[in-house]
């Protein structure tokens, strides 16, 4: 509910304009009577259908009627076929402006007003040449595939409202507004289009505007806002009229501003100042209570008689809100000039700038007017991600800043308390993921190598060697958080093998995109995107795409010769709904075929995809797997032309999943005329670029992309699933790598190089979500041999300051470390008691990449004393097991969990009794329990001797 205007003072101040700065009316259609311009232009109309004239907002105006059978019988319009004098060209700005009073909602696609839409145009190829106001889920500029959604919807309340779009050429910006005021900007480069206006119904159109219009102006060039008021105040755009005060927020201060410079002053009973993220200080709040309200707390300047009242609570570190008011009175007043100061520090500096004011006001109607902030300060430039002091630049205070925020788990905070605790990409912890992020942001700031000079301004040794993380492309791609680990730059070196000689290309997506076959081309990340962790540890980094514009393309691709070929590829598909054709690997373009589509399928279809071209492009036939691909997991796919056996087999995980005909016959290298780009998770177009469009892009993981020219075989597939399984590659080698030995009994956890190379380990990561670590017990990197000690400032191996029972992270972030074949002991860290508890997972990070990798868990847990049925957690389920077990002869029913004498007995239930509430990390000794009581003890004993007398004699039947 946002009614654009403001309550009027009983004297209106008009600032007149001795400058319209050049934008002219060149098209008005005032609808007295007639469809006559009285611009001058001689742009007359002409009606279809039966309009009538009724009264308008100002004089008369025309009301239509939509057609009654869907087009048959037209619907009422209005059009001029050549209005020459309207904006036209590509590089002409405009506006056009309407009044309209509807008593129905428009149905999706009517058209309201618009010019530059020809009779036989339908959109099509045409892009940019439309300039049409639309419903379509709201107020919707319509530029035949330009599109720009104001987010409000048309009034519906038998009252006249204006609806206003403008064009700034120069900066290619669209702008809806509505009764006077910005609902939204937004980016629309257009062409040229033709001299037609028109209002209502089009006969090319839906039919389906029903309502009244008036005074439907064209102007040659874009109007400010002030003579957008003019038109809304006195239908004359050279009456310049200021409808909105003015909110500014300065970045420096963080002082938040409102300043009454509009031409009104304004009633109202209350505001709210918002910041969806959290960005509010309400420690440093200036209230109107208490300065500007009724005496002696406050000034009286903007409420003489009454105490206004704070809504927020005050105590909070980070809020969404500042608000307070007089509901129930008769409100203040904002006099025209008065500037209401929010404090300073009251915006908390970040990168997300989203302070908005909602100002209640006083006109009997509870109308919200919002207001959105502009931003001044810090050289006109947004603090960028990383800067977390926010000083304009991204330095050694920054990382400091980032090593000691204290809390691993941000999921509860707001999104700004999140982000100053150091999750740069907002999924609810600060980890390994977020050094990464930092250091590529680091990079982008400073420049190439910087980062592994971080500690130079500390004046600390620098090290030898460097962590380089993020590619600059990632960079503005934060909001792509994907839940595995990000990529870090460039990567593994292969051992070349006679094991690559069959593949016709082979891309390992091990921090790169690169070929490593040799027989191929190499391809470039584009969109943004980024490598995360693979299948397993041995298989380096994967691909990872958002689904938007994400995707590994390349040109000048070499097909597959003869008549066979295999291409293999391990997915993670996040989603597979939210676009078509979703790519695995594809020469295939936007609009030309080629050798292959390897991926999903058309119109959302969310089954394995393949089709191929046959020679010369002659067919291109297809097969689809019966079931939808799996979502969530890692799972190994696969496409074979098997000439000899004249076969088209689809796998899914090793199995044949559906089977085609094929006659031989494939798509040549020579074949021209045919797609000649390379894609993985995503569409190429000839020239190396991804094809624009929002579909064909692959949203998760891809890794270990084979490309054959031969057919391989069911069981050549499952020995390359077999071999994935056990981090070996397509082409026989594997990344050296790291991984964790946790043992229950002593809770000991070591670090581990199981493989016959060494590791260049930048930092590791122990995460439990069940809080099943014990920080205190590590036995850090730090100090050993060729693990030097940090300083604080990326130097050396140093601790983050957020280890708790959670998480613990260890690094180099500076620089580097040499782990060979071989283990070491990080202490006695593990914290569980059961199975129950095995939740630890594990990273670590190289040059390459942060890479997911392995936990083994060995030994047997000592068994808790009283823990009868071995959960980790004495509780009343104990009690349960160890009532039905009484009499045992020995303990092994109860976990040998009592006092290990005479089988289980009433000196057990005292030992379950002593230990109640231990385990479970203490949790339940919190919680008062009734702990059940035999009856007496002799009755106990009674039971005992029941016990064991059936026992007795169930022993002589059996001897019997």
């Amino acid at each position: 509910m946002m009614l654009q205007r403001l309550v009027l003072a009983a004297t209106v101040l008009l600032l007149s304009s001795c400058s319209t700065m050049g934008q002219t009316l060149v098209h008005r259609w005032s609808f007295e009577g007639n469809y006559n311009d009285t611009s001058g232009s001689g742009h007359d109309g002409t009606a279809t259908g039966t309009p009538t004239f009724v009264t308008g907002k100002f004089g008369q105006a025309a009301a239509f009627d939509p057609s009654p059978d869907g087009g048959a019988t037209p619907g009422d319009g209005v059009e001029n076929t050549f209005a020459e004098a309207v904006p036209t060209l590509a590089t002409d700005s405009w506006s056009m402006n309407i009044w309209a009073n509807l008593t129905t909602a428009p149905p999706d696609l009517v058209h309201v007003m618009g010019f530059g839409i020809n009779d036989d145009y339908s959109g099509g190829g045409d892009t940019g040449r439309g300039r049409a106001l639309l419903n379509f889920g709201g107020m919707h500029f319509w530029g035949a595939s330009v599109d720009v959604n104001a987010g409000t919807a048309f009034s519906v309340d038998s009252a006249w409202h204006m609806y206003t779009v403008t064009y700034d050429a120069t900066a290619t910006a669209i702008s809806l507004y509505k009764d006077g005021s910005l609902l939204t900007t937004g980016t629309a480069a257009l062409v040229d289009t033709f001299p037609q206006v028109q209002v209502g119904n089009p006969s090319f159109w839906s039919e389906g505007f029903a309502g009244s219009l008036d005074e439907f102006t064209i102007f040659n060039g874009s109007l400010s806002e002030p003579q957008i008021g003019g038109l809304y105040f006195f239908n004359d755009h050279t009456q310049n009229v200021t409808l909105d005060p003015s909110l500014v927020v300065n970045r420096d201060t963080g002082e938040i501003v409102l300043t009454n410079d509009s031409s009104f002053e304004i009633d109202l009973l209350g505001y709210t100042v918002r910041s969806a993220s959290g960005a509010l200080d309400p420690s440093a709040w200036d209230t109107i209570a208490g300065r500007f309200d009724a005496p002696p707390g406050g000034d009286g300047s903007i409420d003489a008689n009454d105490d206004w009242t704070v809504l927020t609570n005050t105590a909070n570190e980070f809020s969404i809100e500042f608000s307070e008011g007089v509901p129930g009175t008769d409100g203040g007043t904002i006099d025209i000039g008065k500037v209401v100061s929010f404090g300073l520090g009251a915006w908390i500096a970040n990168p997300n700038e989203d302070i908005e004011i909602d100002l209640l006001l006083n006109d009997g109607e509870g109308t919200l007017k919002t207001l959105s902030a502009s931003f001044a300060g810090n050289g006109g430039e947004s603090f960028g991600a990383g800067d977390f002091d926010a000083d304009g630049d991204i330095d050694v205070n920054d990382y400091v800043h980032l090593r000691t925020a204290s809390a691993s788990n941000t999921a509860g905070m707001l999104p700004v308390e999140a982000y100053l605790g150091g999750d740069l990409n907002g999924d609810g912890r600060k980890n390994l993921t977020d050094y990464a992020i930092f250091a590529g942001l680091f990079e982008a700031a400073n420049g190439t190598g910087t980062f592994a000079a971080i500690h130079a301004s500390a004046s600390v040794p620098e090290p030898a060697t460097l962590w380089l993380f993020v590619p600059l492309a990632a960079i503005t791609m934060l909001r792509k958080y994907r839940g595995y680990a990000l990529a870090i730059l460039v990567a593994t070196c292969f051992a070349g093998s006679e094991a690559t000689a069959q593949l016709h290309g082979y891309y390992p997506l091990n921090g790169s995109a690169n070929d490593a076959s040799g027989n191929n081309i190499d391809l470039n990340m584009v969109g943004g995107a980024l490598f995360g962790g693979s299948m397993h540890p041995g298989l380096g980094t994967a691909f990872s795409g958002d689904g938007v514009d994400d995707a590994a393309v390349g040109q000048n691709f070499v097909k597959v010769t003869g008549s066979n070929m295999t291409a293999v590829a391990w997915v993670y598909a996040e989603s597979t709904d939210h676009t078509t054709w979703e790519t695995i690997v594809k020469n295939w373009g936007e609009a030309v075929a080629g050798q292959f589509h390897f991926g999903l399928g058309v119109n959302d279809a969310n089954t394995l995809n393949n089709y191929y071209g046959t020679a010369g492009g002659a067919e291109f036939p297809n097969d689809v797997s019966p079931t939808d691909i799996p979502v969530g997991q890692w799972v190994h796919t696969a496409f074979v032309l098997d000439a000899a056996a004249g076969q088209h087999r689809l796998y899914i995980n090793g199995t044949v999943v559906a089977t085609g005909a094929y006659g031989g016959s494939l798509m040549q290298p020579t074949d021209a005329g045919f797609a000649t780009g390379l894609g993985i998770g995503g569409k190429p177009n000839d020239d190396g670029s991804a094809a624009a469009g929002g579909f064909g892009f692959w949203r998760g993981q891809i890794d270990e992309v084979g490309l054959y020219a031969e057919a391989l075989s069911t069981s050549d597939i499952a020995e390359i699933i077999t071999n994935a399984q056990q981090g070996i590659q397509l082409n026989g080698t594997t990344n050296p790598y790291v991984e964790i030995e946790v043992n229950r009994a002593t809770g000991e956890v070591k670090l581990q190089n199981n493989t016959a190379g060494s590791v260049n380990l930048n930092a590791y990561e122990v995460v439990s979500l069940g809080d099943h670590l014990n920080a205190g017990g590590l036995d850090p990197l730090a100090g050993n041999a060729g693990f030097p000690t940090g300083t604080g400032f990326g130097d050396g191996w140093e601790l983050d300051g957020a280890n708790d029972s959670s998480q613990i992270i260890e690094g180099f972030f500076g620089g580097a470390s040499t782990f060979n074949t071989g283990e070491t002991s990080l202490g006695f860290i593990y914290d569980g008691a059961s199975a129950g508890h095995e939740d630890l997972t594990f990273r670590f990070a190289t040059p390459s990449g942060v890479i997911t990798s392995l936990v083994t868990y060995i030994g047997e847990y000592a068994s808790l004393n009283g823990d009868f049925n071995n959960d980790g957690i004495v509780n009343l389920a104990d009690y349960t097991v160890w009532r039905d077990n009484l009499g045992a002869a020995t303990e092994e029913a109860i976990n040998n969990a009592g006092n290990g004498l005479n089988g289980v007995d009433a000196a057990d239930y005292q030992v379950w009794k002593s230990a109640f509430g231990n385990g479970g990390s203490g949790a339940i000794g919190q919680v008062s329990v009734a702990i059940p009581e035999p009856a007496s003890y002799v009755n106990l004993l009674t039971l005992l001797a029941i016990a064991g007398w059936r026992s007795r004699r169930s022993n002589r039947r059996r001897s019997e």
